[in-house]
């Protein structure tokens, strides 16, 4: 029995009502799904064995569009599912935002981020208006912001978060440039 297996058995035993239509991967390494239906309440579940299980539950699913939250293993994607089924709960794509928007709903100010990362505000205000970034200024910038920047990439088969090589070797922490 594999974990997607494990997650549906243990939720069957949670709701013996429960609808689930698998679809498995044409090989071995492929994304098994599962969609999940508990009294006209629906979830949907993606499990790639080396990177988890995502669920998705929202009012505006799209085929391909990838899982709204991802779980590392059973046990939390589990008691996630049965939140959203008991519940009836829905979960909520990512939300797009703004560097500046986002600072802005931190209740953070330009000058105060700068004094984070021990830059002048000019840079800030410079970073929040470049249409191109380093992804290590931003990483920096987020981090100051009391978050972890996680990068994602949209395929048609689904949604990849990458790994960051910074994250794993970190040499130094980058933070926008003051100018000269």
């Amino acid at each position: 029995m594999n974990l997607i297996e494990e997650l549906l058995e243990k939720l069957r035993g949670q709701f013996p009502d429960l609808l689930v239509m698998m679809d498995p991967p044409l090989n071995a390494a492929g994304v098994w799904w599962a969609d999940l239906d508990l009294n006209g309440h629906p979830a949907t579940v993606e499990w790639r064995p080396s990177l988890g299980f995502g669920v998705s539950s929202s009012d505006d699913s799209v085929f391909g569009q990838g899982s709204d939250e991802v779980y590392p293993d059973v046990e939390s994607a589990s008691r996630r599912l049965y939140a959203l089924l008991m519940g009836r709960e829905r979960t909520q794509p990512p939300t797009e935002i703004a560097l500046a928007k986002l600072r802005k709903v931190k209740s953070m100010s330009q000058e105060d981020l700068a004094e984070r990362l021990q830059v002048k505000q000019a840079a800030i205000s410079r970073l929040e208006n470049r249409p191109d970034s380093r992804i290590s200024t931003i990483r920096a910038t987020i981090e100051a912001l009391g978050g972890e920047l996680e990068l994602r990439a949209r395929f048609p088969d689904g949604v990849y978060t990458l790994e960051q090589p910074e994250t794993q070797n970190p040499r130094r922490k980058t933070a926008p440039s003051q100018g000269k």
